[in-house]
């Protein structure tokens, strides 16, 4: 009975260290899930959560050419590329639109002046960088539009 002891021991100590693996194992999945996700859909968990339950649409573009004529103001330069437009979806509850784009060659549209007040752009999940201390423009009456480099970005 004493030879049995040791090995019923080993026994349960093996399956404790199988289980504190597998757990841990686990554990370093999930930390490294959302990066991984968000890389491989170019988007948040938050993102693409909020467009699984429809309260968000995504919608990602390579030229300004691409664009549907209702989703973006006809003073986008034509020039724009890597587009992302982020709409309400049909569940969200309010309406709103965002899109940011890449823009090398234009300068501010004439239907855009200088803005010293400032609107927070409709969320939909994800995120966009701190636009606080970005150049701001009322565009039309209903877009305003935020300057980074060769990065605009778009809000209604």
């Amino acid at each position: 009975m004493s030879t049995s002891q040791p090995s019923a021991i080993r026994r349960r100590r093996t399956r404790t260290w199988v289980v504190f693996s597998v757990i841990v194992v686990i554990g370093l999945l999930m930390a490294a899930a959302p990066p991984v996700i968000e890389r491989i859909a170019g988007r948040s968990i938050g993102a693409l959560v909020n467009e699984s339950q429809g309260n968000s649409t995504f919608s990602r573009y390579d030229s300004a050419a691409e664009l549907p004529e209702d989703v973006a103001p006809s003073w986008l330069p034509r020039d724009a590329r890597d587009i992302r437009v982020v709409g309400s979806g049909p569940n969200s509850g309010v309406r709103g639109v965002r899109i940011d784009a890449v823009v090398t060659s234009a300068s501010i549209p004439s239907a855009c002046v200088p803005s010293t007040s400032r609107t927070i752009p409709w969320d939909g999940g994800g995120s966009w960088p701190d636009l606080s201390s970005a150049t701001t423009y009322t565009c039309d009456p209903s877009w305003t539009l935020a300057t980074t480099g060769d990065r605009w970005y778009l809000w209604s």
